[in-house]
């Protein structure tokens, strides 16, 4: 079928229910009417009257009662009196003593007398001198230990020297200033520079132990 022909044929059956749109609203008419003739309906209307006007004389009951109630509460002597309102009395205020702060604690002691004491103050050996132009005298081998640094620096190495057999112990370095601590392999190698061979050491003193001796190196 052709457009056309379906727009004509659905605008004839519009025309048609327009038209019989006026009986349809007439039906629905008889039958609200006929639905009010209804003894239920009837029944049911009647009720819902009854609770309406129930409500109303309950709620105009309660209006006369509140008012009676306020007419009660303000009495003959009351009326036009108006109620205090409570004001809350301020609570009082403790007053906390401040604290004094402690006065600061003086002690006078007088000068007391103490007995003088004196350094034993050792010189050092004859060998002194000479044990440090033999130490300067291993300076390229001290020298060697140090190749690959960066910068210079400061030592103070402290060692016993036994003067008899010119063997040295217990070394110590100490570095000096900025300069950095030395590493694993090069204080091995500074120690054995420094031990070996041992030392000559001219007129020994004759002390047993050995003299604990301290000279800066410089690399």
């Amino acid at each position: 079928m052709p457009a056309s022909e379906v727009r004509q044929e659905l605008r004839r059956r519009r025309l048609e229910l327009r038209a019989l749109l006026p009986r349809f609203r007439e039906i629905a008419r008889e039958a609200r009417a006929r639905i009010r003739e209804l003894p239920a309906f009837k029944t049911a209307r009647e009720r819902l009257e009854r609770r309406r006007r129930r409500q109303r004389i309950a709620a105009g009951i309660a209006i006369a009662l509140l008012l009676l109630l306020l007419i009660d509460c303000e009495g003959p002597a009351g009326r036009g009196a108006k109620l205090a309102r409570a004001v809350p009395s301020p609570s009082p205020k403790v007053l906390v003593p401040k604290p004094t702060p402690p006065k600061p604690l003086v002690a006078k002691l007088e000068p007391q007398k103490r007995p003088g004491y004196t350094l034993d103050a050792r010189p050092g050996p004859d060998w002194l001198d000479d044990f440090r132009l033999q130490v300067a005298a291993r300076s390229p081998r001290l020298s060697s230990c140090f190749n690959g640094s960066e910068r210079g620096g400061v030592l103070r190495w402290t060692v016993s020297v036994d003067a008899k057999s010119g063997a040295v112990s217990g070394h110590e370095f100490e570095p000096l200033g900025n300069s950095a601590n030395l590493r694993t392999e090069q204080k091995a190698c500074v120690t054995k520079a420094l031990s070996d061979p041992a030392y000559l050491i001219k007129d020994p003193a004759s002390e047993a132990l050995p003299n604990r001796v301290s000279l800066v190196l410089e690399f």
